[in-house]
């Protein structure tokens, strides 16, 4: 009888261990995924509306059309667009 009290604390004791392994992992993945979200500015409380609105709202057209000035500036100073060409694209590019 002593054999099998031993053998249930021994599986006891593994499934504990186990348990506790697995509780620990869990958590450091939760606390990694909450740093990630608070480093990109997203409050993790509000996860789902906020990934929503960033969806619907689409990709940042005022950083679009900054990066497009900004190019058209470089390929004129190149000298790879004319002051023509530069003042048709950049009002193109302005709308």
């Amino acid at each position: 009888m002593l054999g099998f009290g031993l053998a249930f604390s021994i599986a006891f004791l593994v499934a504990v261990v186990i348990a506790v392994v697995v509780f620990a992992v869990l958590l450091l993945s939760l606390v990694g995924s909450l740093r990630t979200l608070r480093r990109g500015g997203i409050d993790p409380l509000t996860v789902p509306s906020q990934l929503a609105v960033r969806y619907v709202a689409g990709p940042d057209p005022v950083g679009r059309i900054e990066a497009r000035l900004h190019e058209l500036d470089d390929l004129r100073e190149r000298g790879v667009i004319s002051e023509d060409e530069w003042r048709a694209a950049r009002g193109s590019a302005l709308g």
